[in-house]
């Protein structure tokens, strides 16, 4: 067997390849008899049957759960000493993959879901302010806005010394700025042709410099050091307070909603369940002025889905000042993308909601629908017919602790690997990858996504760069767990009722795709978490299947003589060709070591070296999304959008990017 492309570098060379630990397998356009009526509990009817299929899973790199308590959150579920995979992790992996064999409806599905991108570097206009909370509702929800005169940007260091040092630099203080003319208005930088000015309180040669003075009719908004570059001035946005007030619309609060999902303040207060605090949060922000290193400017409110009275924003306030149709947490901050989910897949996969209109997957899995608005309290959901027991081990399982690196939520909002792209360059102004860009979104054909999602599948957990670190990973989302070995084997069983032929054929297939999907090489599935690091991946097989029917079951009659391949070929010979179709992809989805293991990490900052890494060598890439956005640069040239490997394509590998490739073609 030939060496292992990673195998045939030396321990100091380093890989300029990566590969995404996802992809996509394409959707299916469902025909007209894609959803009907299902068996229903009352009665086991003539053609259908009920069971009990046993099946053994092995381990083939280690497996991750996490417990099932709040005591044990961080240990492998067990029963006394006994490890063990719980039953719903089970039945949530089959149902997916029934859905991706069968072809089912995207149960699990955000169909309202819409990213928030951050804003680039411009000029926010006139109709821009800052504002003050004055009044909210129960939830959070500003109901009055008290509107300031045009802002005038301060040294955080003139601020610190007037108001007593950088602790008393928070959001909300109160100062007075005297003596700003326009002759202080400043005008600096180009960034896709928008000339950025300001005034700014500095201290300059005339006679009747800029005074700041503490307490008074302004107020001070500190924000994020984070897009700021090093070795400059540090500004904040100071604004006096007047008489007029604003309420504030139904979508500017939706659209900031939107537009502060997706930062880092929300992603680890959402994991340290601290979404709703009683107080704004403060948090300090430190700024490199020069080579001591950084030091303190102030305090800033991080982002929360409810807002307090005090609390300062800059808002787009209309003509008459009395309407808020936008709100932002910084001068540059960010924005909503358009058209949401729902609206970027086939119309007919959306969610079952008519218990007596169900998909194939819903048929058997059961249905929920979670939606409300119904007046009348009415049953809309459906009890499944498949119920699974918890895998126990066989034979001795050990596990071992393991620190894992940040992960955070899935990321939808890179329209480079998440959307279709029938456009191609770059764009001035809003970014080709962003959901809704004018360059190629159009409203009543918005660019759909790429498909169902897929981490790939690796049997020699070993080659993945998690396994190769040597040292800890460190930070405030680095977590710990604790998994199997790989090797460990469990048993579990699925009992039926009210199945089909055809329909325990498709069970049989999700429980073991081997049985139904073409093509060679080992297919597994995916089980727990941590799929992206290389946990998870595992191999199954159908030990028994016992199948009875009403007469055998209630009569004494022989019970039907039904073997695995038997039901498996009813299946695949009952599936609609559409989804006949996706069976070769999903079967390449599903292979184990279809990709080099050595090279699955998301986008880093540079190539992987060959042999052990350190955390530092697997940090993120951020460079890779910029440049790959499609954006044109009035400077540096575009960066053209780059996409995803389709799953049909054989090389799925993409190039590493650093600083130096900015603007060099891809």
């Amino acid at each position: 067997m030939p060496p292992r492309r990673h195998e045939q570098r030396n321990a100091q060379q380093a890989t300029e390849v990566f590969v995404n630990p996802y992809t996509f397998v394409p959707f299916f356009e469902p025909g007209n008899d894609f959803r009907r009526a299902p068996a229903g509990h009352h009665a086991l009817n003539d053609d259908c049957y009920l069971g009990e299929v046993t099946v053994a899973l092995t381990a083939k790199a280690p497996l991750l759960l996490r417990g099932i308590t709040q005591e044990n959150a961080e240990s492998f579920p067990r029963r006394g000493d006994l490890p063990f995979i719980p039953a719903s992790s089970l039945a949530g992996v089959v149902r997916s993959l029934h859905e991706l064999i069968a072809g089912g409806c995207l149960r699990v599905f955000d169909d309202e879901f819409t990213p928030g991108y951050r804003d680039l570097a411009s000029s926010r206009g006139k109709d821009w302010r800052l504002v003050r909370v004055a009044e909210v509702d129960a939830s959070g929800r500003p109901t009055t806005l008290s509107v300031c005169e045009e802002a005038v940007w301060v040294p955080a260091r003139l601020l610190a010394q007037v108001l007593g040092g950088p602790d008393n630099v928070v959001s909300g203080a109160r100062v007075d700025v005297i003596n700003v003319t326009a002759a202080d208005r400043v005008s600096f930088g180009q960034n896709n042709n928008q000339q950025v000015t300001r005034l700014e309180a500095t201290r300059g040669p005339r006679d009747q410099n800029p005074q700041i003075v503490p307490g008074g009719g302004s107020v001070v908004l500190v924000t994020d050091a984070g897009a700021r570059k090093n070795y400059k001035s540090f500004y904040c946005a100071t604004g006096k307070l007047t008489d007029k007030t604003a309420a504030l619309t139904d979508d500017a609060w939706s659209n900031f909603l939107i537009s502060i999902a997706d930062t880092d303040d929300m992603r680890i207060a959402r994991g340290a369940q601290q979404l709703r605090p009683d107080a704004p949060v403060k948090k300090l922000v430190k700024y490199v002025y020069g080579e001591k290193g950084p030091e303190p400017v102030g305090y800033r409110h991080e982002a929360r889905p409810r807002l307090f009275p005090g609390q300062v924003l800059w808002a787009k306030v209309d003509n008459t000042q009395s309407v808020v149709n936008e709100l932002a947490l910084a001068a540059i901050w960010r924005h909503p993308g358009k058209y949401p989910a729902r609206k970027r897949v086939p119309e007919a996969l959306l969610p079952c909601r008519d218990p007596d209109e169900l998909c194939p997957t819903c048929r058997i899995f059961g249905s929920a629908d979670t939606m409300g608005g119904d007046k009348e309290a009415r049953q809309r959901s459906y009890r499944g017919h498949v119920c699974f027991s918890d895998a126990l081990p066989e034979g001795e399982v050990t596990t071992r602790p393991f620190r894992l690196p940040p992960l955070g939520s899935p990321r939808p909002g890179a329209g480079q690997f998440y959307l279709t792209t029938p456009v191609s360059g770059a764009a001035s102004g809003t970014p080709l990858r962003e959901w809704g860009s004018p360059a190629a979104d159009k409203e009543d054909r918005p660019r759909r996504l790429n498909g169902r999602k897929q981490y790939w599948l690796t049997r020699r957990a070993q080659d993945r760069p998690f396994f190769r670190v040597d040292g800890e990973f460190r930070g405030t989302m680095a977590s710990d767990g604790e998994a199997v070995e790989s090797g460990a084997a469990f048993t579990f069983t699925v009992r039926f009722d009210g199945l089909t032929t055809a329909e325990i054929g498709g069970l049989l297939a999700a429980l073991s795709p081997r049985l139904a999907l073409p093509g060679r090489g080992a297919l597994g599935i995916a089980v727990g978490g941590g799929r992206p690091l290389g946990f998870g991946t595992c191999s199954t097989e159908v030990v028994e299947l016992s199948v009875e029917s009403a007469g055998s079951r209630y009569l004494a009659d022989a019970p039907p003589a039904l073997e695995p391949a038997d039901a498996v070929a009813a299946f695949r010979e009952a599936a609609p060709p559409e989804v006949r179709d996706t069976w070769p992809l999903v079967a390449k989805a599903l292979r184990m070591d279809q990709v080099d293991p050595a090279d699955v990490w998301y986008p880093p900052k540079a190539g992987i070296p060959a042999d052990r890494l350190s955390p530092a060598d697997l940090e993120p890439g951020f460079e890779f999304w910029n440049q790959s956005r499609g954006l044109k640069h009035l400077t540096r040239g575009p960066d053209r959008l780059r996409q995803l490997p389709k799953l049909e394509e054989k090389d799925q590998e993409l190039p590493v990017r650093t600083p130096k490739d900015r603007g060099k073609p891809w």
